[in-house]
Parts: structure tokens; sequence; C-alpha cells
């Protein structure tokens, strides 16, 4: 989805004033020229580093392996169809994900159309569990709808922070029995513990 990643890589260019980042890309058997020559150009450029995953797609796996080539104390992982829209956003992250008692920080998520996708996740609903305010106007009034740090159960990876050695010591996200969803929330729980 060459389009999704540009918007991204551009939104986080223009977005981002927190400059000591290492940015890398894991590229997962992509096909497309037009794609493929984006990566071409990335590669080029001092701020990315473009990493190429020559397996099956399993989210867990693919992102386990890029863990172990970063570089930072803190890790932020971010699909490719997020866009950033407000300035201080990873300067926030950061912030938070330094204080001793939190393992992971995510942040809220906003389809094209600004209702809800992701203001956090709780566990034991829709089954396993689910994002919590999804679908409602990003400006509904609730008692989360401010601007403060809330503690959840868990965060979706589609933009979650946590501690390079933090992940590391929990085993990274779990490579074979949740190779596509609920990586993150297993995740989220093992920190918890």
């Amino acid at each position: 989805k060459l389009e999704l990643l540009v918007d991204c890589i551009e939104s986080i260019r223009q977005k981002t004033r927190y400059d000591n980042i290492e940015l890398l890309l894991v590229d997962n058997n992509s096909e497309k020229i037009e794609t493929l020559d984006y990566l071409k150009v990335l590669a080029k450029d001092h701020d990315v580093k473009v990493l190429f995953y020559k397996n099956e797609f399993n989210y867990s796996k693919i992102n386990n392996w890029a863990v172990k080539k970063a570089s930072g104390k803190f890790i932020l992982f971010l699909n490719n169809d997020v866009k950033i829209i407000t300035d201080g956003w990873l300067e926030n992250m950061v912030k938070e994900i330094q204080r001793t008692e939190v393992g992971a920080v995510g942040c809220r998520l906003l389809y094209e159309d600004k209702r809800i996708q992701h203001a956090g996740i709780v566990v034991g609903i829709n089954g396993v569990a689910g994002h919590i305010f999804h679908n409602l106007p990003h400006k509904a009034i609730h008692h989360f709808s401010y601007g403060v740090p809330k503690n959840l159960s868990a965060c979706t990876a589609a933009c979650l922070m946590t501690k390079k050695k933090l992940f590391e010591s929990v085993g990274g996200f779990d490579e074979e029995n949740l190779k596509i969803a609920f990586n993150d929330i297993d995740f989220c729980l093992k920190v918890r513990k």
C-alpha cells in the first residue's frame, strides 16, 4: 500500500520534533514496482533504514526480528496506515514510557472521518478484548475524553511504544500462537504481570 506508506513516512517527518530517532522500515515481500522504487529512495535517505523480511507474513516474528536490529532503548511499533496528525506526538509518548511504572504506551487513533479507532484496549469485551470508545466521534464527551494519560489493559501495536529491554525480557510478541492478531494484547498483559 504505497499511498499509505508515503503518507505515514511524510507525516512522521512533518509532525515529529523529537529528533533522537532511528526509523526502521520493514518490508515483507512487496511486489509492486512503484513500492520497491520508493523503498530504494528511502534506503538512500539518512533517516530511514529499510529492512527486508523475506519469509511468510507473521506479524509477531517480523517485529521481534526488527527489534533485534534497533539500537534505541525505546521501541515504537507503527503500522504503515498510521498518519501522524499531532505535533509533539512522539515527545508525549517518550515522556510517558520513561516512567518506571509504565511498560507500554499507546495513543488515540482516528479513522479518516474522525471516529475513534483506538483509545485503549480492555480485556473481556468482544469475546477476548476490544477497543474502548470504538467508532465514537473523536469529540464525544465521556469520562476518558480528556487529554490525560490513562491506565488500561492494553494498547494496539498499530502505534505502541515500549522499552526494548522490557520487550525482550518478556519474550516479545508470541510468534507461534499469535502470528497475526492479539499479539499486542498478549504482550501488554505479560508486561502488566
